[in-house]
């Protein structure tokens, strides 16, 4: 199997079942990481669920700098394959 086909089938499959709707948990994150940030820095800026999808996918990038893995591959088209649906609202 592909890792696009892999992806598509986790953020359509599994993982929605799993964590539930991702624009409501990307949500949920970005208003946690924005209070993070402001409790640490003393600055607010709007993070949004799309924010979140970008930030995942750098941080898989990231890990796959330091040691190949298809998991960190395929998470990471997961990761962007998810700003589609999170960008309509739904996921």
């Amino acid at each position: 199997m592909s890792i696009l086909q892999e992806a598509h089938d986790l953020i359509y499959g599994d993982r929605a079942e799993a964590y539930g709707d991702a624009h409501d948990g990307f949500e949920k994150i970005a208003r946690m990481w924005g209070a993070y940030i402001y409790q640490k820095y003393g600055f607010s800026f709007g993070l949004d669920p799309q924010d979140v999808c970008w930030m995942m996918a750098l941080l898989k990038m990231c890990r796959q700098m330091n040691a190949h893995s298809d998991d960190n591959l395929v998470d990471a088209a997961g990761y962007i394959g998810l700003v589609e649906k999170v960008r309509s609202g739904q996921g």
